[in-house]
């Protein structure tokens, strides 16, 4: 580990597998709630700091979840988690695939924000890169703070609007679970495999957050194009998590999804805009947002730009 100041020569960065551990580790316990303000848009420390420990125990997080935390004199002062994933490029015959990262819950307690996030990001990248790894990504809002340690490519983020509808459209099916899932087509020149293990991870937290929704559809279908949603964490939208669609599919689609947030009492359906799905949001209302998509590549062939399908299911 490279050693940039003498600040973090009694530092100490190490790291669990979720697999290896059947709670979440009580060390934790007090970043988990000293982060609910700030990663959990303002939820009550005690739901945010459940939430955390049952996700510990979700299939996904088994398969690949990594705990990293830094600690200075005894004292645990930041954790990062990384999920494994499934990184697809094509190549002259065939599709390959090679292992890839993406950060999720990222928290530095407040007293101690002096550089530390350069430092860990860093840290993990180098680690991760000697692993064999191929990319590490991350929506995140610290990107300057970070940029200097990681060397990352960033992109801007938008997000497209729709107010909610009161009358359902014809000719969907809505869905209730990934039963019938299937993988999506590879789009551009490389994307993270989007699996419905990620996908019921993040349904799980919004469920964890809003019982309530238990009930409710989890997306829509029409024969091969799909949406799936969620509440969204701020609760004041419903927020799509993926869309396939063909140009005939795609309106039904979205209004299925904006006829399901007048249902949950939200006043519209939100998505990333993104360079797949420009053609089929140009009716939505579209804003700024402060957060960056970040993507660090270990080889020249993964360029940000060429990431065509940057879906609401790789945010973590």
């Amino acid at each position: 580990m490279r050693r940039e100041s003498a600040a973090f020569d009694r530092m100490r960065l190490d790291f669990v597998h979720c697999r290896d551990l059947e709670q979440r580790p009580e060390f934790v316990r007090e970043l988990d709630r000293l982060a609910a303000g700030e990663l959990g848009d303002g939820m009550e420390a005690d739901q945010y700091a459940h939430i955390q420990s049952a996700l510990w125990n979700h299939p996904f997080s088994k398969q690949g979840l990594r705990l990293w935390c830094l600690e200075r004199v005894g004292e645990i002062i930041a954790m990062f988690e990384t999920l494994d994933v499934v990184v697809r490029r094509h190549t002259p015959h065939e599709i390959d695939f090679s292992r890839g990262a993406v950060v999720g819950s990222a928290f530095v307690a407040p007293a101690h924000r002096k550089g530390y996030s350069r430092y860990i990001g860093g840290a993990i990248s180098r680690k991760l890169a000697s692993e064999g790894y191929t990319l590490i990504y991350a929506v995140l809002e610290a990107s300057i703070k970070i940029a200097s340690e990681v060397d990352p490519e960033f992109a801007p983020l938008a997000k497209s609007v729709w107010p909610s509808l009161e009358m359902a459209p014809s000719g969907v099916e809505h869905l209730y679970d990934l039963n019938d899932w299937t993988d999506p087509p590879l789009a551009g020149a490389f994307d993270i495999l989007l699996t419905p293990q990620m996908l019921d991870w993040r349904l799980e937290r919004a469920l964890l957050a809003f019982p309530q929704d238990g009930t409710r559809p989890i997306g829509a279908r029409i024969g091969h194009s799909w949406i799936v949603w969620a509440t969204s964490s701020d609760r004041d939208a419903l927020r799509i998590l993926h869309f396939r669609a063909q140009a005939e599919t795609a309106s039904t689609l979205l209004e299925a999804a904006r006829f399901e947030a007048g249902q949950r009492g939200l006043a519209s359906a939100v998505a990333w805009s993104n360079p797949a799905s420009t053609s089929f949001f140009r009716g939505a209302a579209q804003r700024t947002l402060k957060e960056v998509l970040m993507l660090c590549a270990y080889t020249s062939e993964l360029r940000l730009s060429d990431w065509g399908d940057p879906q609401l299911g790789h945010d973590f």
